[in-house]
Order: structure tokens, then sequence, then C-alpha cells
């Protein structure tokens, strides 16, 4: 071996003690070789063959870890370092892996020429040994210092499991207190509460809900929620759901229920779907009222209207009456003389307006009281010749006489299925309204308008009343059809109530523009069919009454 090579291992501590002689002798046993940075020397677990001396570079000492599939890397090596002599020694597989950290330069012995020189150089041996003590003493040293660091660590994590362990009885005792209390809300509620899964199915049926349908939990769990309505409910309901779910909307309808008698009542059904976290429907929330006595309610209110109505109207047409009587009375007076003339052109005239002031008496007076009927009546009806002859008796009332009308009839317009009765109320109601809102009117013309339009696309037809008069203001207008709603001073409130009631009975729709200081005006709207009834008006009499049929 050539003197550098001598001279490089007097610079390594394992070879310090050494003669030239000795280092000379030695270093014939070598092989120097260079590795690139990242080269794998040896794998853990592979059989043991060479000792490593480094001259330059890095080397890392490397484990596998226990908990996967990375390495833990014990200890860097670097130049004057030695490694790879436990495997020789103790003729073992690698206990690590090692893997050049940097470019290295290393010394190589092999492990027959290892052996044979630690046996004949008892100082190499004393050497070796004494770094490896310092290395074992340093491991020790760090294992006491990882160990203190890990009791610490668990120290910590304990606390910490303990704290959270705490916060979790304390969170699960607050919870099921908010639990029982939400259950306590739900139980007493007046409201009857229904939650499902994603299929519809009931899982949560409250105390109230137990009362309204007459099944108790255990029998209702499970069962489609659908099935509590009213067969001929259960197709639209259905669509409804669905849709409501599937856009994330709130449904809210009146929709006719079905107890476990097979008695019905109406509801008023307010549905959402319910999410979880992630934004997916996990089941449907349906909250239910009973609307039945409501119902009845307004239903006793619409006679009362209907009364109080006819009351006024009679009160305000009573002369009209005596117009009519006058008119025969002198037709009659005269009728006497003309004959006596023979003069038969003037007896036909006479007679003829006595028929026709007769004619007009009688169909006001059936008018009078067709409205004390109570079932809704739908026969063909030609609305705008309807409307007319409205007018016609509406317009020589005094509250109308300072009043210019104006129409205009769709000539389109189909025949409708509605009940006149009703629609005489409507309308009378409306022109009576509009009126009134006239009667404070100074400044302006005071006109009334009224026209109809046929909608095709929705298979109705539109009628629009619309007056010149106060106007409402613009904080009344949500609740212009709400119950005892009235700007007149001495009105009841019934008025608009039955407006509204008469077009849902219709199976329409009104609504209402108003600009106080300009006027108002109403829009209905009527389909041309009747509606499809799914429990009539005369059911509704008491809850205990409504059977099936």
């Amino acid at each position: 071996m050539s003197e550098p090579m001598t001279e490089l291992l007097a610079t390594i501590p394992i070879f310090a003690r050494f003669s030239d002689q000795q280092l000379d002798n030695i270093s014939r046993l070598m092989e120097k070789r260079r590795y690139p940075a990242n080269h794998l020397l040896f794998e853990e677990g592979s059989p043991g063959d060479t000792f490593y001396v480094i001259i330059s570079g890095e080397v890392e000492i490397q484990k596998k870890s226990a908990e996967g599939p990375d390495k833990v890397t014990l200890a860097v090596r670097g130049a004057g370092d030695f490694f790879g002599e436990m495997a020789l020694i103790q003729n073992a597989p690698r206990f690590a892996s090692a893997k050049i950290a940097q470019e290295c330069q290393m010394l190589e012995l092999p492990k027959q020429r290892f052996l044979s020189l630690l046996g004949s150089n008892p100082v190499l041996a004393n050497q070796i040994m004494g770094a490896l003590s310092y290395r074992l003493r340093e491991s020790d040293l760090h294992l006491i210092e990882d160990l203190k660091k890990k009791n610490r660590e668990l120290r910590e994590a304990y606390d910490l499991q303990m704290k959270l362990a705490s916060d979790l009885k304390q969170s699960n005792q607050q919870l099921q207190e908010a639990k029982e209390f939400l259950e306590r809300i739900i139980s007493t509620t007046p409201n009857a509460i229904v939650v499902t899964d994603p299929e519809k199915r009931i899982v949560t049926f409250n105390q109230t809900a137990i009362r309204f349908f007459g099944y108790s939990l255990e029998e209702i769990k499970g069962i489609d929620f659908i099935s509590l309505f009213a067969t001929s409910a259960q197709s639209s309901l259905q669509e409804s759901i669905d849709q409501t779910i599937k856009e994330s909307l709130l449904v809210r309808k009146e929709v006719t229920a079905q107890r476990r008698d097979g008695t019905y009542f109406l509801t008023q059904l307010t549905a959402t779907g319910v999410q979880d976290e992630r934004g997916e429907v996990v089941g449907v929330l349906g909250i239910i009222e009973d609307i039945t006595e409501e119902k009845n309610l307004e239903r006793q209110a619409l006679e009362l209207e209907q009364m109080a109505s006819r009351g006024e109207m009679a009160a305000e047409v009573a002369h009209e009456l005596n117009n009519y009587i006058s008119i025969l009375g002198g037709n009659l007076e005269l009728l006497p003389y003309v004959m006596a003339r023979g003069d038969y052109l003037q007896i036909q005239e006479k007679i003829k307006a006595m028929q026709e002031a007769i004619q007009k008496m009688t169909i006001f007076t059936e008018n009078l009281m067709s409205l004390s009927q109570q079932k809704v009546n739908f026969v063909p009806c030609n609305l705008s010749l309807f409307l007319d002859n409205e007018l016609a008796f509406i317009k020589p009332q005094a509250r109308f006489r300072q009043v210019d009308f104006g129409t205009s009839w769709d000539p389109n317009l189909p025949t409708i299925q509605a009940d006149p009765n009703r629609l005489q109320q409507l309308f009378y109601n409306l022109f009576n309204n509009a009126a009134a809102a006239l009667s404070e009117v100074e400044s302006r013309k005071r006109e009334i308008s009224v026209s109809t339009r046929f909608l095709p696309q929705r298979e109705m037809v539109e009628i629009k009343v619309a007056d010149t008069g106060r106007g409402i203001k613009a904080e009344h207008l949500d609740s212009v059809f709400e119950k005892r709603f009235t700007t007149k001073p001495k009105g009841h409130g019934f008025g608009l109530l039955t407006i509204k009631r008469v077009v849902e009975v219709h199976g329409g729709e009104i609504s209402v523009d108003s600009k106080e200081g300009v006027g108002t005006t109403f829009t209905v709207l009527l389909p041309v069919k009747p509606p499809v009834e799914t429990l009539k008006p005369k059911e509704f009499t008491s809850p205990e009454k409504v059977r099936t049929s």
C-alpha cells in the first residue's frame, strides 16, 4: 500500500496507537472505495461480511419502524468513524441498514481479515471495544433521555385523556339533558311532530300525533308517513314532499288526514327534509296542525257574513223594491183609463212594464234567498254575462250612483264551472268595498273598472276589479285577507274573508295591489274546471262526526 494510505490510517482514532510498520501492514489488508449519496451499503437483516472505516462524507445508520414502512435514523457516522463491526463479531445478520447520506470515501475490510486482524492485534480490539463502549454509554444516555421524554409525553397524554374524558362526560350529560328537554318540548307541543328515515318510514311520533291519529309509537313505527293522509291526497302530497327534499324547500299545505278509526280531519302540514352535516337527506320532518275547528269557525263566519251582507244589502235596496212597486202601482192605476179608451198598444206596453218589474223583483228576491244554501253547486257559467247582470243589479243602488263603471270582456273567455250564488256573494263584496273606498274621494273621478281575460296556459280565467278610491296602506296589504281585517269605521271584517273563502271553494287564487291615494285592484283567478274535492265542506261539522263514506 502506498505511503498516503499509511498516513490516512494514522488519522483514524482507532489506529492512532499503531506504529508506521503496523499501519502499513493493516493498509495492505484494506480496500479504498468511493460511494455516491443515497447509495445503500447494506440492508437490515442481511449477512454481515465487511468492516467499514469512513475517510470522508457521512453515513446514516437506519432501523425499520415498528409503526410503518418508514425507517428511523439511529445515528450518523462521519469521517474517522467506523461501523459494521457488530455483525462480524457476533456472526449475526445486520442489526440496521447503512445508507450514504453524503458522498463517501471509505476503507473496507472483509470479515475474515477483520477477525484475523483483531486476533493478532489486541490493541486494535481494545480500541474498537472502547469505541463501542462509548457508543453504548452514549446510546444509554440517549435512551434515558428518550424514556424521560416519553414519560413526560405519556403523562401529558394521560392528563389530556383524563381531561377529555371529563369533558366528554360533561358533554354527554349536557347532551342527555338537552335530549330530555327536547323530548319534553316535542311531547308537549300542541302540534303533531313526525320524523322519518330517508325512505319516509316513521321513526318519531310525539304524544300529540298519538292523540291526533290514534296510533301508538309501536304500531306506527316503520309505517310510510304518506299513509297517514287520505288516499285521494297521497299522490299529490308525495310529489310535493319529493320536490321539497330535492330542492331543499319547505312544503306547507292543507291536506286531509285519516285517523286509525277511519275518520278524517283537516290539517295544515309543514314538511321539510332533514339533512346531516354533509348535506345529505336523512329523513323528513313533518309538523301537523289540526285545523278542523278553525275551518268550522271560518265556515260559520262565512254563514254569518252571508246573513250580514244580505242584511246590509236589503237595507240598501229596499227603496229600489219600492221603485218597482211604484212602477207596478202607477201602471195599474193608469191601466183602467187606457183600457177605457181601447188603446190596445198602450195596454200592452203597460202590461209589459209591469211584467218586467215583477220579473226583476223575482230575480232579486230569489238571489237574496239562494245564498242561504250551504252546498256548493258547480254549474256552467258564462262569466261575462254573469258580471253584466251583477253590474246591472248594483248600478241603480244609491252607493253606486256617483260611480262610473268601465268594463272589458275577453271575447275568447270560455264557460267555467262555478257556483253562481257564491260568485254573486264574491263580486258583491268586491263592488261594495270599491264603493266604500270611493265614498271618500272628492278630488278625482270615481271609477270602478271590471275586466276578464282567459289564461289558456293555466286553464284559468282572470277577473280584475279596480277602483280609484283611497287605496290601502302598504303596511296593511299583507293582512287584507286575515280575519277581522277592515278599514271601515263600522266594518265587521267578514267581507274580505268571505271573498277569500269563495275563491278557495272554487280552487282559485286572489291577490291585491294597492297604492294609497291612487286606488286598489283585486285580481281573481278561477279555474275553468271545478276543483277536485278531497273533503266536502259539509263534512267538517265536528271532528267526531267526520267519517269515511
